[in-house]
């Protein structure tokens, strides 16, 4: 009898301890779905950025069923970001719809959301959503008073959460997705004021003024609340970016503001390196790991492939072992080691230089060596990464090109300081086809080329009849393949 007590009470144990993680399922169907891959975050740890993304592949018809651990309110990505994305409020053991239709060119037709929450999904997705937070900032750098700065994010905010109060108030939503909601708002208006600041201190150099007394003392009372030592920071896509504007803070302030001696406080060291460090010192040590996690990839998604991150990312593994970050972060690496295996060979014997190409000055010049033969020009350069996603249609490109017996220049507008990595890009993306680096002089006739008021945005692509005539000045991406083919198939 002793022996039956005893194995219930172990029973009980074991199925008191055993806890079933809640889970959430996002359906739906894809009209005009091609196969292509939907992307959706994980929310590691309540997190909503977008770096902690897994794939499903719908089935033929478009149609797809995901189910996601969630123990809390949490923000889920899903769609496709070459093209429409939404974000979701989800919360623990709740079911919901979402359908897409990628033949719409409009963001906000291509997709539905279905279900009661209908209402607060899509007022969320109507929020302000820069790619990054100083974009948002522009609108405020020609105030000058910090007063007035405040007034004007704050009755954003305000107008922002208004709707929201009425949909608690009429008990559409919860008060817990409403606090949620409330409190994403407040780090994104607090990170955005941080910012505003930070970016009058860097106007000071040429605009003296910018960075008053008033912008100073601002700055300084953005991280006078809770907001970075509360342990759910990272549920806020903008947790990050006030601990970095934090940190940007304290560096600063610890020169007093001088810029100059800020410099020399960096060391011999790269200035990843003390940002890194910087974490350490100046965050709360429960977020110095997703913040570093975050600047990893926020860098390594630039594709410039520093070889340092390599031993900061083995650093990283040794300090934080348990981490949940890590498996994301591995891709990247791995691309930075392959990247400088590659950087150490020959070039392809399909890749060439322009002759002399340092002495080009205009491109009527460069088409003089390409006369009598239809050119598809690419203009990059190792610090876009638009550019380099284009690379990964390189081979679907190449095909298209050989059999419109079209050739392919690539044009760099890098600076000199950064030769050796365009050179090492050429090698890693195997970019087979003829090469050259702007120089100033052609540069400056490229920007005209462009635009008149000689602002140039790239990947920027040019088709070239066998003529020597420009026939589109802005053709097709490569990864608009049947747009390009139609343009290429016209050119004489």
């Amino acid at each position: 009898m002793r022996n039956l007590i005893y194995s219930l009470i172990i029973f009980n144990l074991i199925i008191g301890c055993t806890v079933e993680k809640d889970n959430i399922t996002i359906s739906g169907t894809i009209k005009g779905f091609n196969s292509e891959v939907l992307e959706y975050s994980n929310p590691v740890k309540g997190s909503s950025v977008i770096f902690f993304k897994e794939e499903i592949q719908p089935d033929s018809a478009g149609n797809f069923k995901i189910e996601i651990p969630l123990e809390e309110i949490a923000i889920i990505r899903i769609g496709f970001p070459q093209s429409t994305t939404v974000k979701l409020i989800a919360e623990p053991n709740e079911e919901y719809v979402v359908n897409f239709n990628l033949t719409q060119k409009d963001s906000e037709q291509a997709y539905n959301i279905e279900g009661d929450n209908k209402k607060v999904q899509d007022l969320y997705n109507k929020l302000e959503k820069p790619v990054h937070i100083q974009i948002a900032a522009r609108p405020f750098l020609q105030d000058s008073l910090a007063p007035e700065i405040e007034k004007k994010i704050n009755n954003l905010k305000q107008e922002e959460l208004a709707p929201f109060k009425n949909l608690l108030s009429e008990a559409t939503i919860s008060e817990d997705i409403y606090n949620f909601i409330a409190l994403d708002r407040q780090y994104y208006y607090t990170s955005l004021k941080g910012t505003v600041a930070f970016i009058k201190y860097l106007q000071e150099r040429r605009q003296e003024g910018s960075f008053n007394k008033g912008i100073k003392n601002m700055w300084e009372n953005t991280f006078n609340n809770n907001l970075l030592t509360r342990q759910d920071f990272q549920r806020s896509d903008w947790g990050y970016a006030l601990a970095e504007n934090y940190v940007f803070f304290k560096n600063y302030e610890n020169v007093d503001f001088n810029e100059e001696t800020f410099q020399k406080s960096i060391g011999d060291g790269s200035y990843n390196s003390f940002l890194l460090k910087s974490y350490d010192k100046h965050l709360p040590e429960h977020i110095v790991a997703f913040c570093k996690a975050f600047y990893f990839y926020q860098e390594l998604m630039q594709q410039d492939y520093k070889k340092e991150f390599i031993t900061f990312f083995e650093n990283f593994k040794k300090d934080y072992p348990n981490n949940p970050y890590s498996p994301y972060l591995k891709p990247l690496i791995e691309d930075v080691i392959v990247f400088h295996e590659k950087a150490g060979k020959n070039f392809n014997k399909e890749i060439a230089f322009v002759e002399d190409y340092e002495s080009k000055n205009s491109l009527d010049e460069i088409l003089e060596e390409f006369k009598g033969k239809k050119l598809f020009i690419d203009v990059w350069a190792t610090w876009c990464a638009p550019c380099k996603e284009e690379f990964k249609h390189n081979d679907s490109l190449k095909n298209l090109l050989k059999a419109s017996n079209t050739n392919i220049l690539y044009v760099s507008i890098d600076d000199e300081e950064r030769s050796e990595k365009w050179k090492e890009m050429i090698k890693f993306y195997n970019l087979k086809g003829s090469h050259l680096r702007a120089n100033s002089e052609l540069n400056s006739d490229l920007r005209k080329i462009y635009d008149d008021n000689e602002i140039i945005y790239i990947p920027w692509y040019i088709l070239v009849d066998s003529k020597g005539n420009i026939a589109s000045k802005h053709a097709a991406k490569p990864s608009k393949l049947e747009a390009l083919r139609n343009e290429i198939t016209s050119l004489e």
